[in-house]
């Protein structure tokens, strides 16, 4: 799982919608938490990402992800 975490990690650095969202399973749950917002689609996925990287500046730094049992989690800052 290390290997592609860290590939999530980097396809989110990267700001790359399509990389970050084919390592996605089915059956997903994504929570923005600040947003109040979660999503189990991929073209829901997809959306929420297009429209993180179009804003302007847009920069993720500081990106960890992390494996919790069978599970990964993430934490990132975001500015832009």
């Amino acid at each position: 799982m290390s290997d592609h975490l860290e590939a999530a990690g980097a396809a989110l650095e990267a700001l790359d919608v399509a990389a970050l969202v084919d390592l996605y399973v089915e059956g997903f749950v994504f929570e923005d938490v600040a947003a109040g917002e979660i999503i189990s689609t991929r073209a829901g996925l997809s959306g929420y990402f297009e429209a993180l990287f179009a804003m302007p500046d847009v920069a993720l730094t500081d990106v960890e992800f992390f494996q919790c049992g069978d599970r990964g989690a993430g934490t990132w800052k975001w500015s832009g």
